[in-house]
């Protein structure tokens, strides 16, 4: 009797075995397309987030940039009308006449003048009892009664003197030279006339003034003894002299001034 052949049973368990792998198989290739397609859903949305982010940033910064935009064009218009209407201005005012800048002058050379008068008067007092004192009219102590009576509200008065100055421009006085004026009407070269003499009287106040300024502090030196009654009578001595032809100066230069009429 033939043994059986052993073939035949592996081959049919290898036959039930084919049969339960394909039997298992749409199962095993189901779960093997699961993770696959979670993937690609997971990649997907992934993809659309991504797409949306850009998609929201890039119409932030198209707002943003628009937004700019309207913010610098509207500054630079508000800038271009800001800068139109000085110049608008400047060519609807008209530029002042000769006379205009003529009684301006006087105006502002007035007021200084005015506040000259009063310090002089001091400096003349200080100065005239000087005078006195050396031909013998006077003593040294009625001199010094004099000296310590044009003491008293000195500085006060310097201070309204150059308070009032501020008002004159470091230019001069805009007001045309009389002579350049032949052509001009009588009111007008009168102006004129009277504009620039005050302005010498004005530069002459202006001169004695600081010299007498300069002889207030030393007398207030030598009274709190910061300065030597040798150095201070020396001292004296030069503006005594200087101050003299100073002040006789402005005298001659405020006459004209009193006699014309103002603008």
């Amino acid at each position: 009797m033939n043994a059986p052949d052993p073939g035949i049973g592996a081959r049919e368990d290898e036959w039930a075995m084919d049969e339960v792998e394909r039997a298992a198989a749409p199962e095993y290739e189901e779960r093997d397309r699961r993770p696959m397609i979670s993937g690609f859903l997971v990649g997907a949305l992934a993809g659309m987030v991504a797409l949306g982010l850009v998609w929201a940033t890039t119409a932030i910064l198209a707002d943003s940039d628009s937004d700019s935009g309207r913010v610098a064009t509207t500054a630079m218009t508000g800038m271009a009308t800001t800068d139109a209407e000085p110049s608008q201005q400047t060519q609807s005012s008209p530029e002042p006449s000769q006379e205009d800048r003529c009684r301006q002058a006087d105006a502002e050379l007035a007021g200084p003048l005015r506040a000259a008068v009063p310090a002089l008067d001091q400096w003349e007092i200080h100065i005239g009892a000087m005078n006195k004192l050396v031909v013998g009219a006077i003593t040294l102590q009625q001199a010094t009664a004099f000296w310590d009576q044009t003491r008293v509200g000195a500085k006060r008065n310097l201070d309204r003197f150059y308070s009032a100055t501020r008002q004159v421009p470091v230019a001069g006085a805009d007001c045309p030279s009389p002579g350049s004026l032949t052509q001009a009407s009588a009111a007008l070269r009168s102006c004129a006339r009277h504009v620039a003499q005050e302005r010498q009287a004005f530069e002459a106040a202006r001169i004695a003034i600081q010299t007498w300024k300069k002889h207030i502090r030393h007398m207030e030196m030598l009274r709190m003894g910061h300065m030597s009654p040798a150095t201070a009578t020396r001292l004296w001595l030069a503006s005594w002299q200087e101050g003299n032809r100073e002040l006789q100066a402005y005298r001659r230069a405020e006459r004209p001034v009193d006699g014309s009429e103002r603008c």
